[in-house]
């Protein structure tokens, strides 16, 4: 099956492949050569590798930097990237550096007016308290005093009382989870392709290709929450039977 992977060449020299040209402005390329697959074998290659060779300029030097990005006008994600770029060549001796910088923020659901998922039990900063059997009031201290049962009750303070948790009855107290919760994650990417190359010994070519890339990504997940069990004879709770 013919139609192998392409042989770069760089002023007809074997390359370290395109991550070594990939950065070069097309200021800097002279003219682009396409030979034919047999020319492959001549390099080392398959014969069914087309052979690319990019001749460069002799002398050429260039400082490049490109800033773009977008931002919403109201709730949204945010998105800027930084790149910038040097080149010299002068005769057999070449050397470019491409930084690349991106940044995009969070996108939180309070921004996209996802309603919170209230199902199960309420999560809230303050708490509430239930009874340890699904569905089952609480108490029934605390079912005579509101005159009907009591399924959930809203944590009422630092001192919680028999009365404040009447006064909470089946009316929990919930958190907007929205703006702890992400739809994307914030991510920071960062990349940087060095490349330095010349000859030695007379007419041997010689290549050094450095590449460094870091990604981060953070997103949100929510609230922590825990949920605590007391006993009926504890000191820390009105209810007798909590």
């Amino acid at each position: 099956m013919r139609g192998g992977q392409p042989v770069f060449l760089v002023n007809g020299r074997r390359s370290a492949g395109f991550q070594e040209i990939r950065d070069l402005p097309t200021e800097a390329i002279l003219r682009v050569d396409i030979l034919p697959e047999e020319v492959a074998l001549k390099y080392g290659y398959r014969s069914d590798q087309k052979v690319i060779n990019f001749v460069l300029r002799p002398r050429f030097r260039s400082y490049t930097g490109e800033l773009q990005g977008g931002a919403p006008t109201q709730g949204g994600s945010s998105n800027f990237e930084a790149e910038g770029g040097l080149v010299r060549i002068d005769q057999d001796k070449r050397f470019n550096l491409n930084l690349q910088a991106e940044t995009t923020s969070n996108l939180l659901e309070s921004e996209r007016g996802i309603i919170p998922n209230t199902t199960g039990i309420p999560f809230d900063l303050t708490g509430n308290v239930t009874s340890t059997v699904s569905g089952a009031p609480i108490d029934p201290a605390l079912t005579a005093l509101a005159g009907t049962p009591v399924i959930v009750a809203a944590v009422p303070g630092a001192t919680p009382t028999l009365a404040g948790f009447a006064a909470g009855a089946n009316d929990p107290n919930i958190t907007d989870t929205t703006p702890f919760r992400t739809l994307s994650g914030a991510v920071d990417r960062f990349s940087a392709n060095g490349v330095y190359a010349r000859s030695i010994f007379g007419n041997v070519a010689a290549t050094v290709t450095t590449r460094v890339e870091h990604t981060r990504t953070e997103s949100l997940l929510g609230l922590p929450g825990v949920s605590l069990t007391l006993p009926g004879n504890t000191p820390f709770s009105p209810l007798p039977a909590t």
